[in-house]
């Protein structure tokens, strides 16, 4: 039996994930428009010029190619070398070369190239070329020619670099990222899967055509994609000589080229791709297996309830980023902003009466305290907050302290606490910074003056830390309230138990010894990785192969919900 003919595919400047997919099925030429040429080496002056070939690669036997693909987004630049702007052999009479002179230090082949490919599409052709291109930018560049036998410079031609395909381009570019899908069949058959992450460099004009002696749109030209005000920015052309489409710069290239030959070409122009395994006209309605229609009706459904599904997940996302954004700016910002975080952070505490300082501050007041909380018949509590790329200094360490004094004499008792608040390094990852940020002497310093230091990566773990039930609210209040050195926000329901000795199961069974304390099936491990206490709980317990309910004395096996990392301390949650 007779080998079915492969699809002729002349792919100019494709990305490789594109050139891989289409040598799957097809026979693909991997072209080039050409590389730009860097001569800024050897032309720095008035007197400097350079002789230069094209650099374009194109089949010999282009008119026997069914498709060209080609990205108009594509640009390289190459350095001048000039033995690779030399012919090697000439016939004839004549060597002519293309010319750049000062002060032009980057050569375009691109329209030159593009004149020479519309020349060869246009020979001896069976049936029209499909032409499918990402679009780019239109331009015209003017060459001269240099005649190595006369030594004359003559000026040549001037190009565009749509010069192969039909020239709808709008006068003006016009670039941007908003797209709005037409309403037409078409129009929603290639692009309703992939509506994001488009670009586009041109616009385009539709066509008119005279008929019966009145100018109207030509039906031949169809609108795939507009800007927002309707600027065309994507097509399809059609007529007995040319098959243009006509697509946006893309950032997922691929996936839009496969949509366009399932969704399109394989359906309507199956004669094109014969080698392909089952052609994309079966998926038309007309040729559905039994009960396809109806399966097909049914993942319609389930694709629209999933699309409603992940909206509304998206917004509870954009709320939970609304109500907790607090969280971050502890760990990233400084001044106001950090303040205004770091007040929010109390509020979810369960502080009240809170004042940012800075509110009441008189002109005449230096060195104020960031943040005041009223504690009713407790007391007051003063708190200095700063965002800073390194560690602090000594000064701003102590600064608090003056400040609690002045407040004491206004008071006229020494019921007022003292808090430093630092977000330290902000400008590096949380986990990379030094932790804590205070040096051993800073904490002694802070104990004898009676006031705490703390950080902000302390406070947002503090967070999880009571979600996860390890410490409550009011403890932590009372931590931070009073504080005498660097602050610690220790659980008071945790039992040591030590490290285990061995783990299976990808750390979900580890061997621990267990001394004089009941453990038993359903209780919780603790343990503190990354500055943050985590839980696991306890599934099965096992001594010598016996699985049992649970423990006193002895080595025993456990296996736990949610894996143990290794070399950590565990704790029995009580």
């Amino acid at each position: 039996m007779m080998d079915i003919k492969k699809t002729k595919i002349c792919a100019i400047d494709l990305e490789d994930d594109i050139l891989s997919f289409l040598k799957k099925d097809f026979d693909v030429f991997g072209g080039t428009m050409g590389a730009k040429i860097n001569t800024s080496k050897r032309i720095k002056n008035r007197c400097d010029s350079v002789n230069l070939l094209l650099n374009y690669d194109f089949p010999i036997n282009i008119q026997e190619y069914d498709i060209l693909i080609q990205d108009m987004g594509y640009e390289k630049i190459i350095p001048y070398s000039e033995k690779e702007h030399v012919r090697q052999y000439v016939t004839g009479t004549r060597s002519v070369y293309l010319y750049s002179a000062y002060p032009e230090t980057l050569f375009n082949p691109i329209p030159y190239s593009s004149k020479l490919l519309s020349i060869e599409l246009e020979k001896h052709r069976e049936r029209p070329l499909i032409k499918i291109i990402f679009q780019g930018e239109i331009y015209r560049i003017s060459y001269k020619r240099y005649d190595a036998r006369t030594s004359c410079i003559e000026d040549g031609d001037s190009f565009t670099n749509y010069e192969h395909i039909q020239n709808y381009c709008s006068e003006t570019s016009l670039y941007g990222r908003d797209v709005v899908l037409c309403k037409n069949t078409l129009a929603q058959a290639i692009f309703r899967n992939i509506l994001n992450g488009y670009s586009y460099q041109q616009t385009f004009r539709h066509p008119t055509l005279w008929e019966n002696s009145i100018r109207k749109k030509d039906d031949n030209f169809i609108p795939l994609l507009v800007t927002g005000v309707g600027d065309i920015i994507s097509y399809v052309y059609i007529d007995k000589s040319d098959i243009t489409i006509m697509l946006p710069q893309s950032k997922n290239k691929l996936e839009l080229l496969k949509s366009v030959l399932n969704e399109f070409l394989y359906i309507y122009f199956s004669e094109y791709f014969p080698s392909v395994e089952a052609a994309a006209w079966k998926n038309t309605s007309i040729y559905f297996l039994p009960n396809q229609q109806e399966l097909l009706d049914k993942e319609k459904q389930l694709t629209k309830k999933y699309q409603e599904d992940l909206s509304k997940i998206e917004l509870q996302k954009e709320a939970n980023s609304k109500q907790y954004t607090f969280l971050h700016s502890l760990l990233t910002d400084t001044g106001d902003n950090l303040v205004k975080a770091v007040i929010d952070f109390l509020q979810w505490l369960g502080f009240s009466n809170i004042v940012d300082a800075d509110t009441t501050k008189k002109e005449e007041d230096i060195f104020e305290e960031d943040i005041q909380v009223d504690l009713g018949d407790a007391g007051l509590l003063i708190i200095e907050v700063k965002g800073i790329n390194g560690t602090s200094t000594d000064a701003q360490c102590s600064q608090i302290h003056k400040i609690k004094f002045r407040r004491c004499e206004e008071r006229g008792a020494f019921d007022v606490y003292a808090l430093y608040i630092v977000n330290n390094e902000r400008n590096i990852e949380p986990l990379k910074r030094t932790r804590p940020p205070f040096k051993d002497v800073q904490i002694k310093d802070a104990q004898k003056d009676k006031r705490g230091l703390a950080y902000t990566w302390q406070l947002f773990n503090l967070f999880f830390d009571i979600e996860n039930g390890f410490i409550s609210k009011a403890e932590a209040r009372e931590s931070l309230i009073n504080a005498y050195g660097l602050v610690d926000f220790p659980p008071t329901n945790l039992r040591r138990l030590g490290e285990p000795y061995n783990y299976y199961k990808k750390n979900t069974v580890i061997c621990i010894e267990i001394k004089n304390l009941i453990i038993k099936v359903g209780d919780h491990f603790a343990y503190r990785q990354n500055d943050r206490w985590h839980k696991t709980r306890i599934v099965s317990i096992e001594e010598n192969g016996q699985v049992l309910d649970e423990t006193s004395n002895g080595r025993y096996g456990i296996e736990v919900e949610k894996a143990i990392p290794n070399n950590v301390c565990l704790y029995l949650i009580q």
